[in-house]
């Protein structure tokens, strides 16, 4: 069951995190942004950073004025190791790169977004939606639902996460249209989405591209929950959907429940695993190819839309 944990805190090159951050000037601002009443901005030294994280996350700009919590990025410079800062924590290890200070701060925004929102039922998972219809993919990190998502939205379906989503009373699924962070393992299933631009914005991308949504196809905040997918890569395996009992739903989607650190769900929980399991279809996939796991969840929602 994933949990969240606190960023580690400390220096960054042996100096105090809080006086470097206090001492540099930071002239590029991204934001203010919101998802799940998460506010957050980020400042910067870097124009060509500060560009990509207002478009990457454009789709969940703010409208209201409330505070917002404040995130630095301070990409390594020759020698000088830079770092991802939540206000003056500091986010991981120094970054010796600047992928691996865009990975941080993205780690650390999803941290916020998340355990914001731990009052209400969020599952580690990625979602896309058509015409108004939710597919939840629910599995935990490397099972490619990543990359199923990004082939989805490929074929004309809508962005919703691929991280994080909130499950309602009323079957309503809240996503979190972050950029899509593909792996290398990914790269050459999905080329054609290798992110662009100058060397500089490139060094951010060298271990795992930063995709937004909207890039690929389009993005969407909600809708209706219709079917949940708990997917899985088997290259030794034929591609294949089937049916999963309620229960077995429950049990597999508890495990990418995220919760704080109480060794139960809790009742309300329990509840809501249930309802959600009784009332959506769900599926398990097993995915040796992509295009043929696309298509499988496109014909079986145009079944369950069609009964």
């Amino acid at each position: 069951m994933p949990t969240t944990e606190a960023p580690d805190q400390g220096s960054a090159d042996g100096g105090d995190v809080r006086a470097i951050v206090e001492s540099t000037t930071w002239p590029y601002k991204c934001g203010p942004f919101e998802c799940f009443d998460q506010r957050f901005v980020v400042r910067t030294t870097d124009g060509e950073l500060q560009a990509f994280l207002d478009d990457a996350f454009c789709t969940i700009q703010a409208r209201s004025e409330r505070a917002a919590t404040t995130y630095f990025a301070l990409p390594p410079d020759g020698q000088e190791r830079g770092f991802a800062s939540r206000e003056s924590q500091r986010l991981g290890r120094p970054a010796s790169s600047p992928g691996a200070m865009l990975g941080r701060l993205i780690w650390g925004i999803n941290r916020q977004v998340i355990e914001g929102s731990l009052h209400r039922a969020v599952f580690h998972s990625a979602a896309v939606a058509r015409d108004g219809d939710a597919v939840l993919l629910i599995a935990p990190s490397e099972s490619g639902k990543t990359t199923l998502t990004a082939k989805l939205v490929d074929r004309g379906w809508s962005y919703l996460t691929d991280e994080a989503t909130i499950v309602n009373q009323d079957l309503m699924l809240d996503g979190y249209p972050k950029p899509l962070s593909i792996d290398r393992g990914a790269w050459t299933l999905l080329p054609h989405l290798e992110p662009s631009g100058s060397p500089r914005l490139m060094e951010y991308h060298r271990h795992q591209w930063q995709v937004p949504g909207h890039h690929i196809g389009s993005v969407r905040r909600r809708a209706r929950l219709r079917m949940i997918v708990f997917p899985s890569v088997r290259r030794d395996r034929d591609t294949v959907l089937e049916p999963v009992s309620p229960a077995q739903s429950v049990m597999a989607a508890s495990m990418s429940m995220f919760r704080t650190g109480e060794p139960k769900l809790g009742t309300w929980r329990v509840r809501r695993l249930a309802a959600m399991a009784s009332a959506v279809p769900a599926y398990s996939l097993v995915q040796s190819d992509l295009g043929a796991a696309s298509e499988q969840i496109a014909a079986a929602l145009d079944v369950l839309v069609r009964a």
